[in-house]
């Protein structure tokens, strides 16, 4: 419960998280780690730590061994769950092909067990990640699925998967550029699955600077959700008076 608030109550309730509430949790799991070394509940919460800190690619390991731990107990709405999170840390990472696969087998544990809510949103993530990595051919399968759930009856589509429905259906059935997946792409990270603010530095710098990379030829349009993007980065990133200026 104390690292439930710590890590993740608080932010929700709009305190910050401060130095003290790091030490505390990393105490408590140092504590844990001793006397249960094979606790997925506590690896767990070492995950949060170090997402929040944005740490990704030592969460990233963490949850490995979340499911290596969990892996014989063969629970798949578990496993579903922990890989969208491995491909959560991969688009924070900006591996993409990584977080494609992971979105990939995360889907595929639900259209196994004939459950719709969310199948549309990671096919629609997995796509976006198969053509931004230059594997258009292997969006297609994901953006058809999106396309064949859009039709089957179910009244209470979660918001994410309407909005999977909506840019599928505006993408038509001509090609999708990688420059128009990477603004979709960054466009969800940002309003949806909160991606940008876990990104490590160095990674949210790369992806600014891939979003002001000259177009020939862009729509208005589309340069202006760049500038949007970059500014919501540079917020991020502490540098305010850029951000105001991309704004």
């Amino acid at each position: 419960v104390l690292l439930c608030y710590n890590i993740w109550m608080k932010t929700y309730l709009g305190e910050s998280i401060t130095d003290e509430d790091f030490a505390s949790s990393k105490s408590l799991l140092s504590w844990a780690q001793q006397r249960f070394p094979a606790s997925a509940v506590f690896e767990f919460w070492q995950t949060e730590l170090h997402v929040i800190r944005t740490e990704v690619r030592q969460a990233s390991a963490c949850v490995e061994r979340v499911h290596a731990v969990l892996a014989h107990l063969k629970l798949p709405a578990i496993d579903s769950f922990l890989e969208q999170k491995k491909a959560m840390f991969s688009l924070a990472l900006l591996e993409w092909p990584n977080a494609a696969e992971g979105f990939e087998q995360s889907l595929a544990v639900s259209v196994a067990r004939q459950r719709r809510s969310y199948v549309p949103t990671l096919s629609y993530l997995a796509g976006l990640c198969r053509i931004i990595s230059g594997q258009a051919s292997e969006a297609r399968p994901n953006f058809e699925r999106v396309q064949q759930y859009s039709k089957m009856r179910k009244r209470n589509w979660p918001p994410e998967d309407d909005l999977a429905f909506l840019k599928v259906k505006d993408f038509g059935t001509g090609e999708v550029s990688e420059r128009r997946a990477l603004l979709e792409m960054v466009e969800i990270c940002m309003l949806k699955i909160h991606v940008l603010h876990t990104m490590p530095a160095e990674e949210k710098q790369q992806l600014k600077q891939k979003l002001q990379e000259e177009q020939e030829g862009e729509a208005a349009e589309e340069a202006a959700r760049a500038l949007l993007f970059s500014a919501e980065i540079s917020r991020l990133q502490g540098e305010q008076e850029e951000a105001k200026q991309l704004a």
